[in-house]
């Protein structure tokens, strides 16, 4: 406390907020721009199916998609990638239906791994994400040594509403890759 009268009475308590004010700002800014570092992701194993949350820490998202590739490898299931976010109110309908019996269905063979655009956003030039509405899916391609998604995505414009119903025959369609020809076309 005696530094700041110091400071005040030498050099005019003008001068010591805007020094103070650069000071704080210098702090606050010298942050780093994600998210406060949280756990690596939370696994949610289904039958036949898996769905991970990736949530933003140190290790660069192209380890992590690797890590997770060779998981998804070993249960013999095919990699997605969806990109949410918490405050998407599609995107917690979405995942609100996971446990349906028509969506598990539709998720049979796969490996989800989810990853919140606020969170991950920065990083997705590393595996060929652009910037997509949401909720949106992505295949994974399968060049071990590059993995990068394809043009094979998925966004809610190719569903009508976000039911059960309506949901797991599309998700069904792209997953199994019978709906390749028709998206491919329209990308």
């Amino acid at each position: 406390m005696q530094l700041i009268a110091k400071l005040t009475r030498e050099y005019g308590l003008f001068s010591f907020r805007i020094i103070f004010i650069l000071f704080l700002s210098t702090f606050l800014l010298g942050c780093d721009s994600h998210p406060t570092p949280k756990s690596n992701y939370s696994n949610q194993n289904y039958e036949n199916f898996t769905i991970v949350e990736i949530e933003w820490d140190d290790v660069p998202l192209k380890q992590v998609i690797q890590n997770h590739y060779q998981l998804a490898l070993s249960k013999n299931q095919k990699v997605f990638i969806q990109i949410t976010a918490e405050w998407c109110s599609p995107c917690i309908r979405l995942r609100k239906k996971t446990n349906d019996p028509l969506m598990k269905s539709a998720y049979q063979g796969t490996y989800i791994i989810r990853l919140d655009r606020d969170e991950w956003e920065q990083d997705f030039s590393e595996i060929g994400i652009k910037k997509t509405p949401i909720p949106i899916f992505w295949e994974l391609g399968s060049d071990n040594e590059n993995l990068k998604v394809t043009n094979y995505a998925l966004d809610g414009n190719y569903w009508k509403e976000i039911t059960a119903e309506a949901l797991s025959p599309v998700l069904k369609a792209y997953f199994s890759g019978d709906a390749r020809p028709f998206i491919e076309g329209h990308n």
